[in-house]
């Protein structure tokens, strides 16, 4: 696999790259629509999605624990901000920091934004997630 992107990258030079990620984000876009539309066929559609989850029990237990069953709050988005394992202050103000570096810093993203021609194009390329 290595050899052959190898190849691709210095046969087409960045533009191949470019192309190669678009038509991977197309596949990978199409494919999750294909799982979520055949996930939510398979259980009844999205009225019975916290109903199934509720009900979906491993076979395999420990005993005397209760880390198997569903959370009672499992299907609510905003958690309890303090006792919950997952409080959303902490979720939203630590995402936004998180994205900011992502966004910011990440090494291979500014190496195509500086690749672009003028602003627009490289906009146009941190708009649709390449």
């Amino acid at each position: 696999m290595l050899v052959v992107t190898a190849f691709y990258t210095i046969a087409g030079g960045l533009a191949a790259v470019i192309y190669t990620d678009t038509l991977q984000t197309v596949i990978m876009i199409a494919g999750a629509i294909i799982l979520t539309i055949t996930a939510f066929d398979k259980i009844g559609g999205y009225s019975n999605l916290e109903g199934v989850y509720l009900q979906a029990i491993p076979t395999k237990i420990i005993p005397n624990t209760t880390c198997h069953l569903p959370r009672a709050d499992a299907m609510h988005l905003f958690r309890d901000p303090v006792v919950g394992d997952l409080p959303w202050p902490g979720m939203t103000l630590g995402l936004i920091i998180l994205a900011t570096w992502y966004w910011c810093t990440d090494q291979a993203r500014e190496s195509l934004q500086k690749s672009c021609i003028n602003y627009i194009q490289s906009f146009v390329g941190y708009g649709r997630g390449e």
